[in-house]
């Protein structure tokens, strides 16, 4: 959060897909654990996730759900994929809306909504489990591609049991300057609670306390640090900000520099209270400083 600023709706976009991604680990996989990694691209502006499990992989898993009387899978379109080979065409099949092995135990919308979220942004996902593996990356011309394995890329087997485990392996990315709306995707009006440690009731707003950044208030660094979480704050919702000065004896010229941009970006977004008068006089010299630029 202090590292980049993401645009409208990324922030919770982010989250609400990685977790629902993590839950499909459990609830699906049968695997003990997973793996996530993730990477930023600064050239690019690419925020990279990858989340891995060993398990049962997708395509059994979608088998486990024929046939079961409160099932959201197609048994006919699940076994013409399959008498064909097309294991790529199953992955696919398994992100739509509403489809899910589980019956009404789940409702099959964290796939759907992570490759919706992904269109919208502009960015790339692509699934590889067992034999099969699909594609969705906005900048091709077709950006939807399956594709099918003769055999698992990567699967392992206990010598004294018959149960073949899958690595499935969920690989998104997105693009930092693309806002991303929930709401649409979700069909309900979407409210982020990914800032919510930020919030003050009393003062109805959303509040930094400099005391728990007091090791960034001197240099440029630490201002950009600061900076970035006003915009994250603001992306996501944030009617104001407040940075409470409290416990803090004096900010360095460029540490004022960067939270006086972020100012002026975020016009009449951005208060101060319980600045000494040495932190105030900073700030005013930055703000006048600005004003000549």
């Amino acid at each position: 959060m202090s590292n980049i600023v993401l645009e409208e709706g990324l922030l919770q976009t982010f989250a609400w897909s990685l977790y629902e991604v993590m839950d499909n680990v459990f609830q699906h996989s049968g695997a003990d654990y997973g793996y996530v990694s993730m990477q930023y691209h600064v050239s690019s502006k690419r925020l990279n996730i990858a989340v891995t499990d060993i398990g049962k992989g997708i395509i059994r898993s979608m088998s486990e759900g024929v046939g079961v009387a409160d099932s959201k899978v197609d048994s006919d379109i699940f076994m013409d994929y399959f008498s064909n080979s097309k294991y790529g065409e199953i992955i696919k099949y398994a992100v739509n809306k509403g489809v899910t092995s589980k019956g009404n135990r789940n409702k099959g919308m964290g796939l759907y909504g992570l490759t919706e979220s992904v269109m919208q942004n502009g960015g790339t996902f692509m699934i590889d489990s067992g034999k099969g593996a699909y594609e969705c990356n906005m900048a091709k011309d077709n950006p939807i591609e399956t594709r099918n394995f003769g055999n698992s890329p990567i699967e392992f087997k206990n010598k004294d049991s018959s149960d073949v485990k899958y690595l499935t392996c969920v690989n998104w990315s997105l693009d930092v300057s693309n806002p991303v709306h929930m709401s649409s995707i979700l069909n309900v009006d979407y409210i982020s609670d990914e800032t919510d440690e930020y919030y003050d009731e009393d003062l109805q707003g959303h509040v930094i306390h400099m005391r728990q950044y007091a090791a960034n208030v001197a240099t440029r660094n630490g201002g950009i640090k600061i900076s970035n979480i006003i915009g994250n704050l603001v992306n996501d919702g944030a009617e104001y900000i407040v940075l409470d000065f409290e416990s803090i004896d004096v900010i360095s010229s460029s540490f004022a520099d960067e939270i006086i941009k972020a100012e002026i970006l975020y016009h009449r977004k951005i208060f101060f209270i319980n600045q000494n008068d040495d932190i105030d006089l900073v700030l005013k010299y930055a703000r006048n400083d600005r004003k000549k630029i």
